[in-house]
Formats: C-alpha cells, structure tokens, sequence
C-alpha cells in the first residue's frame, strides 16, 4: 500500500476501499444499555493474507490501519455489521446497508494481468433485508437470512465509476460463548453470488489488445458467480477488541470460470486484527 504522505492520489483510494473491507471484520467497540444512543469512536489495526482477486493464483499480505466508529441507537446502529436500522418496528426482519471493497491490484506484480491496466480499488454499497429465521434470545444465539443488494464502484482519480451490481444472499449465524469460548462471539456465513456483466468484465475480461497466446480474449458473462463462506470470532477486553476471520471462495461453475484470468477456482483468506476504543458516550461510558 502506498506510504500515508502520498495519500492524495491513489493511496487515499485504496485507504477508502480498505476501511470498508476492514471494518466488515471489527468487532463492536460499545454498547447501549438504557435505548438511547451511544458513540464509540476508535482505532484498528487488521493483517490479512488475501488473493489479488477472486480467482487469482497470487495473494498478497496486507497491514492495514482503519477507524473503528460505533453507533448503538433504539432504531439505528453503525458498526461491524455495517449499518443496520429497523424496518417498520419489526423483530423478525431489518433493512441494513451492506458495504464491502477490494484493494487495488498492481497488473505488474500479477503474472496472468501482465501488461493489463491496473485494478483500482472497489466500494459496494447496497441494501440488504436481513430475515431472522430463528433467535434464542437468552444464550444469544440467531440463525438469518441476509439478502443484499450491491451496486459496485471503481475509484480513480477521477472519481467512482459505475461497474454494475451484485445479489449476494446467505444464511449468518451467531453465537456468544459458543464450545466453552467464554466472552468470545462466533459468527458463520455463507451462500452464492451473482454479479452483472459490467461487474465481471472489470476483474476478467481480456481486452482484444491484450490478448497473447497465454491469454486469449475474454469477454466475462453475467450470472452465477460462486460460493463464498466466511467464519469469524471476536473478543472485548475493556477498552480492548480482538478478532479473527477465515474467508473460503469456490468459483467453481461460475460463468466466468473459463476466463484466462482465473487461476486458481478455490481459495482461502485470512485475517487477524485489534481495535482500541479511545473515547465512548452516553451509555458506553467513557474510558
């Protein structure tokens, strides 16, 4: 990643795109007890192995400094689940935001975009119905149907460019204190992907100009895009948060499976990170 003096240009990009992926894996910071609202604002630190893409045979190591900002309202809250607010008072469904990102990709440094432009950094942001089908409300446990709807942005130095959209829906359960993990919360996630022809063109297509014998031209489809699961943990300590996610992609059947730029059909990312809660109001109280 770009040093932080340089952060005007692209580097200011990839932190943007950063703090959304990195803000999917932090923990909450605060919590409100009485209703009302409360404010947690801080900072983290996550180290992750991740591949280039979806697909890619390369992975890189990434250390990554993101904001760690926490709401915990009656009828709104920001934090490691996004945005969330209640749908008409319901106990049984949410509409949330959904946000997610990538990191920009140096075609130089990766063997099968050699001599491609360079993928600059995403941002998808979106709805998303989240449908409880069951909730233990006493061990704190719940099984839910998250239905988001994303719509998928590059960012340039001339701004954020329209790549298309993704449906992602997935079963999420959650546990606290789950096998004997005193304090720890458990989260499990997964299901398909599907994304719009502008989206896949922009991670695998092969330009007729940068077509050689190695890589022909490709033109990506709309449609099945693979599987993806994602299990978590986390843990406060105080002012304190720990937390770790393993993150599993099969593409295999997806409809872009026979691009040149997919390597490798199954992959596995990582990470692990700490937060530290430096000022909280209202019923968080204050460090």
């Amino acid at each position: 990643m770009t040093h932080l003096p340089l952060i005007a240009g692209r580097a200011r990009r990839s932190l943007f795109a950063a703090c959304a992926t990195a803000l999917l894996a932090a923990p909450a910071l605060g919590q409100s007890g009485d209703g009302g609202g409360a404010w947690s604002v801080g900072v983290g630190v996550v180290a992750m192995r991740l591949p280039d893409y979806r697909g890619s045979d390369e992975s890189r190591y990434r250390v990554l400094p993101f904001p760690a900002v926490v709401y915990d309202g009656p009828r709104l809250q920001v934090g490691r689940d996004g945005v969330r607010a209640e749908l008409a008072e319901s106990h049984y469904f949410e509409l949330d935001v959904s946000l997610n990102g990538s990191l920009p990709v140096r075609s130089a440094g990766n063997r099968a975009r050699e001599g491609m432009e360079d993928l600059d950094p995403t941002i998808e942001v979106g709805p998303s119905l989240r449908a409880w089908l069951w909730r233990d409300l006493s061990r704190r446990r719940e099984l839910a149907l998250l239905l988001p709807l994303r719509a998928s942005m590059s960012l340039d130095g001339s701004g954020p460019h329209m790549r298309g959209w993704q449906f992602a829906p997935r079963l999420h359960w959650r546990g606290h204190d789950v096998a004997g993990l005193d304090g720890w919360r458990v989260d499990l996630s997964g299901g398909p992907m599907w994304g719009s022809r502008r989206w896949h063109a922009y991670f695998y297509d092969v330009p007729t100009q940068d077509a050689r014998a190695d890589r022909p031209a490709y033109a990506a489809p709309g449609g099945y895009a693979g599987l993806q699961a994602t299990l978590s943990a986390s843990r406060e300590v105080g002012q304190w948060a720990v937390f770790g996610f393993v993150r599993a992609d099969r593409l295999r059947g997806a409809v872009f499976e026979d691009s040149p730029l997919v390597r490798r059909t199954s992959h596995a990312s990582v990470g692990i990170g700490l937060t530290r809660s430096l000022w909280r109001s209202g019923a968080a109280g204050s460090p």
